[in-house]
């Protein structure tokens, strides 16, 4: 096999790659991909000298010749050592099926006849150099605290996705691991997802060194910071890495003057400031003034997981009313009581389930208190939260939403999803749904109403919503598109 030709010059350093005689197919393939981007950047710009960097490629803008002599080999001795060694004409490297997360989804939509032979295990070791030279961004989304909440379910999400276009993530926290977040930490794992949580609660000095240690070891391209008071830690930081603070409360967490005297002078910290809902945007701009780079980004859902839910067997037929969200008076789960004593009247068989965090215990328990006072205990389910949303939606017959204040509600982008009829308050945030079939906005603070509205979405069916614009796939594009942005602004 020939081996690629190399020249320097004292202004810029050049290259041209021979044919690449006996290897295989795909190889060549991504020889000629490679080579091609090279030389379109190089028309489009001029510039020889960045093209390392406009490409992702931290070997090339470390240490260029060294790489760029064993780029295009489909065995390169010096770049993988004595495990690179040719094999009659095929390569050897050992990539299988397992590492075809890694591969960026930028080689694969430029190459997609190619992507059945990579799945059957192809080995090679050219395919490992071309793809250093595509989309290897790296991207560190860092919460509060791991639990089964709508920012923490979103990242889990937007992270597993992102993982299998082939972006190298990581998710970290300021806080340890809850409970309830086992199960979502262990698909993180299952796909490839690295979560480095604190052991133990820290003081603010040991929460930055944590989160300085985790960049300092993953070395991201782009930090995500979900919600407020992880966005200050990350923008606390002596890192020159870019920051995209992700706005998901619902309320104004500025009222403060702590917060807002904070804000003020981290605001230009931040790269980019993504709200979930245009409210979100709107109360930052009246608190705390404009940014140079804002943008709304609604919370996405898999509509496919969602939609394709059954019910199970064992269900005693009786009708479901389910709603889900932390135990807090926001969530008005009390209105969802009074309603269903009116509901149980002409519909007795009737049950109500409750599911979230319990965040607030007083209010936790004054749901239940209701329902004794009631006399309908029996008929009310008030459990702690539940991993298999979708299973939970599946088995259930109307999903209600009484909040007083959403920003861009998860759980209920996730009913949506699912084809399940809606009852919930009329709230600007919710008012987009209303074109949609079998969902009905009705003022949740009347019992009478809330409760007829329950009786009218007991009797209506299940249906199929597009969802344009909410699946989870156009929110991890818009969440990519900001961290290219980012990444250019800053090379800029």
């Amino acid at each position: 096999m020939s081996t690629p030709s190399f020249r320097e010059s004292s202004r810029a350093k050049t290259f041209n790659c021979a044919p690449i005689e006996g290897a295989c197919q795909i190889c060549r393939a991504c020889a000629d991909t490679t080579r091609r981007d090279r030389r379109s950047y190089i028309e489009r710009t001029g510039d020889r000298k960045g093209i390392g960097s406009a490409l992702r490629n931290r070997n090339v803008t470390r240490a260029h010749s060294r790489n760029m002599q064993s780029r295009f080999g489909c065995c390169s001795p010096r770049e993988f050592g004595s495990t690179s060694q040719q094999r009659g004409g095929e390569c050897a490297l050992g990539l299988g099926t397992a590492e075809l997360p890694l591969w960026p989804a930028y080689f694969v939509q430029s190459q997609p006849q190619l992507l059945e032979s990579i799945r059957s295990g192809h080995e090679c070791a050219a395919l490992r150099c071309t793809i250093e030279m595509g989309d290897t961004m790296r991207m560190l989304h860092l919460v509060l605290a791991p639990r089964l909440s709508g920012a923490e379910v979103l990242v889990k999400e937007l992270a597993t996705l992102q993982r299998r276009q082939g972006y190298p993530v990581w998710v970290t926290s300021l806080l340890p691991e809850q409970d309830d977040f086992v199960a979502l930490r262990t698909e993180l794992d299952r796909d490839g997802v690295a979560c480095r949580f604190p052991r133990r609660r820290h003081r603010m000095i040991g929460k930055l060194w944590h989160l300085f240690g985790v960049v300092w070891r993953f070395r991201p391209d782009v930090i995500f910071a979900h919600a407020t008071i992880p966005a200050m830690f990350a923008r606390l930081l002596p890192i020159s890495v870019p920051i995209v603070y992700v706005m998901h409360s619902g309320g104004n967490d500025f009222k403060h003057w702590s917060f807002r005297w904070a804000e003020r002078i981290l605001s230009r910290r931040a790269r980019a400031l993504i709200g979930v809902s245009q409210a979100s945007v709107d109360t930052y701009i009246a608190t705390i003034g404009t940014h140079r780079f804002m943008m709304v980004i609604q919370n996405g859902v898999d509509v496919a997981r969602f939609a394709a839910a059954v019910r199970s067997d064992d269900s005693d037929g009786a009708a479901r009313i389910v709603q889900i969200g932390r135990y807090l008076p926001i969530k008005n789960q009390l209105h969802t009581v009074r309603a269903f004593r009116e509901v149980l009247a002409q519909m007795p068989s009737a049950r109500l389930e409750f599911y979230g965090i319990i965040e607030d215990t007083a209010y936790y328990q004054s749901v239940i208190d209701l329902a004794r006072s009631l006399g309908i205990a029996d008929k009310v389910a008030v459990n702690g939260p539940r991993t298999d949303v979708a299973q939970a939606l599946a088995e259930s017959d109307v999903f209600v939403m009484p909040s007083t204040f959403e920003a861009s509600s998860i759980a209920f982008a996730e009913a949506l999803a699912s084809g399940i009829p809606i009852v919930a308050n009329a709230i600007p945030s919710f008012a987009f749904a209303e074109r949609l079939g079998n969902v009905q906005l009705v003022d949740t603070n009347d019992p009478v109403a809330y409760s007829r509205a329950l009786l009218t979405a007991m009797q209506q069916g299940r249906t199929e919503r597009r969802l344009e614009g909410m699946t989870l796939d156009d929110t991890a594009n818009q969440y990519l598109w900001v961290a290219r942005k980012v990444l250019s602004q800053a090379a800029a």
